[in-house]
């Protein structure tokens, strides 16, 4: 992301209300299912931004919730969201940490009492990471663990599109190849990003079960949700 995002000053929830529900609650109740039916001690919400998932996490009650992202001022907000009652079930720690550098993902591992996790969620955050990421995240996990995501689905037609959203929100974007470069303004805010539309089932799920994962795609309307598990 460049210039001055609401990602990099952390008012993320401000301009982007319009995608904090719909298609992508689905993932946060498929993540309380799984939390239910197989409880972890530890659980790690990569690309956490302001603390949806994370809140998601807390509430399962797992005793150790670990938030990932790379902005300092994203993280700064997940503590905030999190009832002083919910700490006493589960310790939360904030990481800030670009997935995409050489030498993250052994941070976590050196980090991590066994060097393994049994829940790792990424909400919304797929895209702007490397596929060379993506293909990495599973590894981090105990055999038995799940990682769970969700993605945009790749629209048929990559025109440019614009539209205005209930509470003043306008948004514009534009396809160049995969890459999508994507406005939105609410007075008095301006946001830019930028992300690739990664191919979850036609590229990325095939090499984790290359790998020897479970992998379980489902589609809900306009996004992707998929559950990871590793066999062994």
């Amino acid at each position: 992301m460049i210039f001055d995002s609401a990602y990099g000053r952390g008012d993320y929830d401000y301009l982007y209300k319009n995608y904090l529900g719909s298609g992508h609650d689905r993932l946060a109740r498929a993540v309380q299912e799984e939390g239910r039916t197989n409880p972890t001690s530890q659980a790690i919400d990569l690309c956490a931004g302001t603390g949806a998932m994370t809140e998601v996490l807390v509430r399962l009650r797992i005793p150790q919730v670990i938030a990932v992202d790379k902005s300092a001022a994203m993280l700064d907000k997940v503590r905030h969201k999190i009832q002083p009652y919910e700490y006493l079930f589960s310790q939360v720690s904030c990481w800030t940490l670009d997935l995409d550098k050489p030498g993250a993902f052994d941070a976590i591992r050196r980090a991590l009492p066994e060097g393994k996790v049994g829940l790792i969620t990424c909400r919304q955050g797929i895209g702007y990471l490397r596929r060379s990421t993506l293909l990495r995240i599973p590894r981090l996990l105990t055999p038995g663990g799940v990682f769970m995501c969700n993605s945009f689905i790749e629209p048929s037609n990559l025109r440019p599109w614009w539209h205005r959203h209930k509470g003043g929100i306008h948004e514009a974007g534009v396809y160049v190849g995969k890459r999508v470069f994507h406005f939105q303004f609410r007075w008095p805010r301006f946001d830019f990003t930028h992300f690739k539309w990664h191919d979850l089932e036609g590229d990325i799920a095939p090499e984790w079960l290359k790998e020897g994962f479970a992998v379980a795609i489902s589609r809900h309307k306009h996004t992707l949700i998929a559950t990871v598990r590793r066999i062994q």
